[in-house]
């Protein structure tokens, strides 16, 4: 989102003409403008956004996102697990990955791109976080 920014702002240096040199004096001049332009993602200005037409906006750029299938969920509610564990890079390789306590996943949740999974301990305490 910045680089395009950025672009947006060299060209709008390069259609005022203004050498590149001394473009702070012409930055206010390029944020109003391109503030005032009609964006091709939402079909709105920057300038023109505001709370009323703010879920419109969101829509236009998310509902692809939203629409979109969500991965397979490869556990189900009550499948026992067990968790990863983190390592660093001075982890010794025969130790073990994976922590011995068995879980519980309490809630699967499908998302975009990931499905993600809330996870419960044996005595019904719910791990912080979610995993996927």
């Amino acid at each position: 989102m910045a680089e395009r920014m950025i672009t947006s702002a060299y060209m709008g240096l390069f259609a005022a003409r203004i050498p590149s040199v001394k473009y702070y004096d012409a930055l206010p001049h390029i944020v109003a403008e391109y503030n005032a332009t009609t964006h091709s993602t939402h079909q709105l200005a920057p300038n023109d956004v505001n709370d009323d037409n703010s879920l419109l906006v969101f829509n236009r750029l998310y509902c692809k996102l939203i629409r979109e299938e969500s991965a397979k969920a490869v556990f189900r509610v009550g499948d026992k697990v067990r968790i990863n564990v983190t390592k660093d890079i001075y982890s010794k390789g025969y130790e073990p990955n994976f922590k011995d306590e068995i879980c519980t996943i309490s809630k699967v949740i499908r998302c975009v791109p990931e499905t993600i999974y809330q996870v419960r301990e044996t005595d019904g305490e719910e791990i912080l976080g979610l995993f996927y």
